[in-house]
């Protein structure tokens, strides 16, 4: 005899999650479609990367400006690929545009401010505060339904954009550097352990059998696993290192005249703090840089599949195969 379905199963709101499942597939979709581009820029910050641990270690300290410099162009493409896996801009908005809307140009940061300002990344946040009821307890949902505004955070991205350096130089890298490493790996034991599965399988708990097997076959709880590892990892180590690099990217190469603001001398000093992290920036970015090719694996299988191969494998993602 079957067991009796829980009555928070029986009520889950199956129609809400079947639109939420469809916007997560339109995003996939977008990641697939961006694929060339996305590993393009990827594969850029990967080669800045490499190049500043060579003059990092090879230079002397008037190579520090540019050490400087490509750790901000790492980090910079870096974003933009986040930004064009997650659907929200297209190579247009990757510069300044020539008819007066200004793209990501070198404000890193604004990658995040075109992730938040998607429509259908906003439509998901608010069918998962239809569905937080039956996936949290009534505290976290109570706080999850108050406290994430996107548009909000918006404003208070592009707000802290117009500040630059100003109030930007006050944080601490160090800090942020800390944060990071602790988050990485409980991050890191969690995903590699069985609560991760169980958890997932939680949330899952309400779908119907295709769509179970599908998920939780051993490939998918792996893909699963790399995705959700590069999702934390980005926001934890791009995220706050795009609002703090991106006015690096003049004044490590051209000097300042006015004296009003820095200039690559000034990154010649091993105690200024972008300096003197720069070792364990670089280290980070080697690790989201693995992470990274590990989502892109995932992308890639989709990318390669032709488009009724993809179509099926997206209809199974949320649950309506169909049975030809």
């Amino acid at each position: 005899m079957e067991k009796e379905i829980p009555k928070e199963i029986r009520e889950f709101p199956k129609e809400e999650m079947n639109a939420f499942n469809k916007l997560m597939v339109k995003f996939f979709d977008k990641a697939v479609k961006n694929y060339e581009l996305g590993e393009y820029f990827r594969y850029c910050a990967e080669l800045d990367l490499k190049n500043a641990k060579i003059l990092k270690k090879e230079g002397g300290k008037e190579s520090l400006p540019q050490v400087v410099y490509l750790i901000q162009q790492s980090v910079e493409k870096f974003a933009k690929s986040y930004a064009l896996i997650m659907g929200a801009v297209n190579k247009n908005k990757l510069r300044y545009t020539k008819k007066g809307e200004k793209g990501i140009g070198h404000i890193s940061a604004k990658s995040f401010v075109y992730i938040l300002r998607q429509k259908d990344l906003n439509d998901s946040i608010d069918s998962l505060k239809k569905m937080s009821p039956f996936l949290m307890s009534e505290k976290e949902h109570k706080s999850f339904s108050e406290n994430i505004n996107l548009k909000e955070e918006e404003e208070n991205l592009n707000e802290l954009i117009l500040k630059k350096e100003g109030t930007l130089k006050k944080l601490s890298l160090k800090k942020v550097l800390d944060t990071y490493d602790k988050n990485r790996k409980n991050i890191k034991i969690y995903a590699s352990s069985r609560h991760f599965e169980r958890d997932l399988k939680g949330v899952f708990k309400s779908f119907w059998k295709p769509l179970v097997n599908f998920v939780f076959s051993k490939q998918r709880i792996n893909s699963q696993r790399k995705i959700f590892v590069l999702q934390l990892n980005v926001l934890g180590l791009i995220f706050p290192l795009a609002f703090l690099t991106y006015f690096y990217e003049s004044n490590t190469r051209y000097p300042n005249l006015l004296k009003k603001q820095l200039s690559p001398k000034d990154f010649m000093d091993r105690r200024k703090s972008i300096v003197k992290e720069s070792e364990r920036i670089l280290e980070r970015l080697e690790n989201l840089n693995s992470d990274s090719k590990d989502l892109y694996s995932v992308i890639k299988s989709f990318y390669k599949l032709d488009s009724v191969k993809r179509e099926k494998a997206y209809n199974l993602f949320i649950g309506e195969e169909k049975n030809n």
